[in-house]
């Protein structure tokens, strides 16, 4: 004979309705609620982020009108600049004028060699010239030399100066130097509509950014 199944008492019962509820809520809380949770964090998250760069991008297009005045401005100052330059069928005068200069310092020239620069990204017309000086003597007027090339004017730039002491033991010898500079000029007549993109084309001014659109929030809200 089988034996019967106890009877609960409504306690029992009570208790056991209440462990079920618990039990249910805290699975509902782990693997709904908590993963809701953290879904709308992440989106908050991104909406934060979003916002930032907007503000960024926001202030970057405000400077953009300034931006092309500076750009203009340059481009005009750069314009003035470069047909200050000497021109290019005048380099024997420019040759001269490097001549005259050492001369006036104390400097002896004994040769000057001109050659071709491989030098890129110069604006249109401007053509770089190579000059390497040879000069002899003691150090004050070489020194003397070197200050008056270089301070000539804007248009040049030494590069690099060799000197050599043909008489170690004496102390202030005769000193065979090489001054290396390279000088700019200006060519009209090579001024052309230069391809964007190409070297000596104008700058092109930036255009404003794309303004990121902002992630979406989830769909419905707290289960």
């Amino acid at each position: 004979m089988n034996a019967a199944m106890p009877k609960l008492k409504p306690r029992d019962l009570f208790f056991i309705v209440v462990g079920l509820c618990l039990i249910a809520l805290v699975m509902w809380y782990f693997l709904r609620f908590q993963a809701r949770q953290q879904e709308i964090q992440a989106v908050q998250t991104s909406l934060d982020d979003a916002d930032t760069r907007l503000a960024t991008l926001q202030g970057q297009q405000a400077q953009l009108p300034q931006l092309r005045t500076d750009v203009r401005a340059l481009e005009q100052e750069q314009a003035v600049f470069v047909r200050a330059l000497p021109s290019t069928v005048k380099m024997g005068q420019v040759i001269r004028d490097v001549q005259d200069s050492a001369s006036a310092a104390g400097g002896k020239i004994d040769g000057i060699t001109v050659a071709s620069s491989a030098e890129a990204d110069l604006p249109a017309g401007v053509q770089a010239v190579n000059l390497n000086l040879n000069v002899q003597g003691r150090f004050a007027p070489t020194f003397r030399t070197l200050r008056s090339v270089e301070t000539m004017g804007r248009f040049s730039k030494i590069t690099s100066v060799n000197m050599t002491l043909p008489a170690p033991n004496d102390t202030d010898p005769n000193l065979n130097s090489v001054i290396n500079m390279t000088v700019y000029t200006f060519d009209p007549s090579s001024t052309q509509a230069t391809p964007a993109g190409a070297p000596g084309a104008a700058p092109t001014t930036p255009n404003a950014p794309a303004t990121p659109s902002a992630p979406s929030a989830p769909a419905g809200g707290n289960s």
